[in-house]
């Protein structure tokens, strides 16, 4: 899951590439999935501070090597799993993500 200014940000500060905001979004669109109504590839999330950013679908890659007979499982358990949360409960997963775990 991933916001488009977040990640344009990440192009263009972390990665030091130039690129344009819009790319970055027709990217978003051509590779996100289709939320659970099939019909929009973005969903509205709420943030803990009240922002309420739209938010794409981005599944990891299948990765065939890791097992032959279920290539997908993965991505598709991801899948499943983010559509069926509420707005609320995507914001959280969101703004979780990226942060160290300190039981290591």
């Amino acid at each position: 899951m991933v916001v488009a200014a977040d990640l344009y940000r990440a192009v263009t500060g972390g990665f030091k590439q130039e690129t344009a905001f819009d790319t970055v979004l027709d990217w978003c669109k051509k590779r996100g999935h289709d939320w659970k109504d099939g019909k929009t590839k973005t969903k509205q999330i709420r943030l803990s501070n009240g922002e309420r950013p739209r938010a794409y679908l981005l599944p990891p890659l299948a990765d065939p090597e890791s097992d032959p007979k279920f290539p997908n499982k993965a991505r598709d358990y991801w899948l499943e799993m983010l559509r069926t949360k509420t707005d609320t409960e995507l914001g959280v997963i969101y703004e979780t993500k990226g942060t160290i775990k300190k039981n290591y």
